[in-house]
Order: C-alpha cells, then structure tokens, then sequence
C-alpha cells in the first residue's frame, strides 16, 4: 500500500516453475517474474508488461569463519 491505497498484488503462477505477476489495482499485469531453473543459487528474471527485460535478482551466498549470509542484489535490466 501507498499511503494507505492499494498500489497492486504479486500472483504465483500454480503451473509455471516459479513464475509470479505484479497486477495493478485494475488487475491489469505490470511485471512478471520467472526464476531460472539451472543456476547456482537464485536467479529471478524480471520483465514488463510487454515482456521487455527490466531487471533481475540473484541470490550470493556469503560465507565466513562465523556465519553464512544470503544477500540478494538488485540488477536493472
């Protein structure tokens, strides 16, 4: 929500491999993303409306002598 009115929703596509919708308040679609099945880690492809790349995200999995940290970064398309 922004500023308290409804800006859209995100759907998972049931019968698609890990593909999800961004829909306006009008249900009509604004983005798309499908996650890439054969990567190390986790890659998501995102794609507009007209199915133009705009962006992805990829998952880095950073290890020290204490802990493993996922971090997720922010690509543009």
């Amino acid at each position: 929500m922004v500023n308290d009115q409804f800006a859209g929703k995100v759907l998972q596509k049931i019968f698609k491999w890990k593909s999800f919708e961004l829909r306006d308040e009008n249900g009509e679609l604004v983005a798309k993303a499908i996650q890439r099945i054969f990567t190390f880690g986790v890659k998501i492809d995102i794609y507009d409306f007209l199915e133009r790349p705009i962006g992805s995200v990829q998952e880095d999995i950073l290890k020290s002598l204490l802990k493993i940290q996922t971090v997720y970064s922010i690509f543009n398309g």
